[in-house]
């Protein structure tokens, strides 16, 4: 069977569930191991779940790529990447902002924050792992004679993450009314359309070959976009900046210090009032904060990927 679709038929047969637990068990000190070494795709793949693909070490042919591009997929899923541990990282900013404006004054509000951090928690280990899995490819692959594993391995990659993709909108549709300060509401909905068209999308005209029977013309986000017009692209293009803005509105929030010290890294995005402010927090709030985040650390935070900035 051609590899591509022996990918596609096993992440068909995974339901959200299956990936979100294949992702969880997925090592990262043995993917840092990999660092200094040749890329093992195969053993990447494995790590997946991926059943075993033919060929792995011959270079895929048939392939249309675009030399006068100026990003690789790579390129798009380190984007994407930042963007996802840009997001979720936002509802911990969010909830020190909500703290701060004592807008968790119950009960059953502090144990919908609970509840909302561990599930950042969660979904952030997932975007730590995509993110050293895409360095170690981008760092080690030709991307214009791509062996049928590193091939195989980026497009199950872009699924992957489209699936966590939805459990970020999830978190994001969960969150009640008042999860929210001024017009500022956490949506990750408008890098969805950007995510299925550059990086699915790329993958199906730029990873998969021309001269199979399952040809990109098959390929669903082809099929999706196709019909667009270059006025919904721009649009397309241009509301993913609303994730990004609703960070820098968030930004502009200072906080008590105390606040930003609740969680490692905070001081990356928020802004810090003076030292005086910090007597005005609820302090049995803040230590079930801190409680909260306790030996758990953000990648996004702590790590500096840059991808935004290019």
């Amino acid at each position: 069977m051609d590899n591509v679709k022996l990918i596609d038929n096993y992440y068909k047969s995974l339901d959200e569930a299956d990936i979100l637990e294949i992702m969880e068990h997925i090592s990262t000190e043995e993917l840092m191991y990999m660092f200094g070494r040749d890329l093992d795709s195969v053993a990447m793949l494995r790590m997946l779940g991926a059943p075993e693909i033919e060929n792995p070490d011959e270079v895929r042919q048939g392939r249309v790529v675009f030399f006068d591009m100026p990003s690789t997929i790579m390129d798009f899923m380190a984007y994407f990447i930042e963007v996802f541990g840009l997001h979720v990282s936002d509802h911990i900013l969010l909830a020190a902002v909500l703290i701060k404006n004592k807008k968790i004054n119950t009960a059953q509000k502090e144990e919908l924050l609970a509840d909302t951090v561990a599930r950042v928690h969660f979904l952030d280990q997932f975007i730590h792992r995509f993110y050293i899995m895409v360095t170690l490819i981008r760092s080690n692959v030709n991307y214009f004679e791509l062996t049928e594993a590193e091939a195989s391995l980026l497009q199950l990659l872009g699924l992957f993450m489209r699936t966590v993709l939805n459990v970020m909108k999830t978190l994001d549709d969960s969150m009640p009314q008042w999860w929210s300060v001024g017009m500022t509401r956490l949506d990750i909905t408008p890098a969805i359309d950007n995510f299925e068209f550059l990086v699915l999308r790329t993958l199906a005209l730029d990873i998969f070959t021309v001269d199979k029977d399952n040809g990109v013309e098959d390929d669903p986000y082809i099929i999706k976009y196709e019909e667009y017009t270059e006025e919904e692209m721009l649009k397309m293009g241009a509301s993913i900046k609303q994730v990004i803005h609703a960070h820098d509105a968030l930004t502009r929030i200072a906080l008590p210090p105390v606040l930003i010290d609740a969680v490692k890294g905070m001081e990356k995005m928020a802004a810090r009032l003076p030292a005086a402010t910090s007597k005005k927090v609820n302090r049995e709030l803040l230590e079930r904060f801190k409680a909260m985040n306790n030996n758990m650390k953000f990648y996004w935070l702590i790590h500096h990927y840059n991808e935004l900035d290019n």
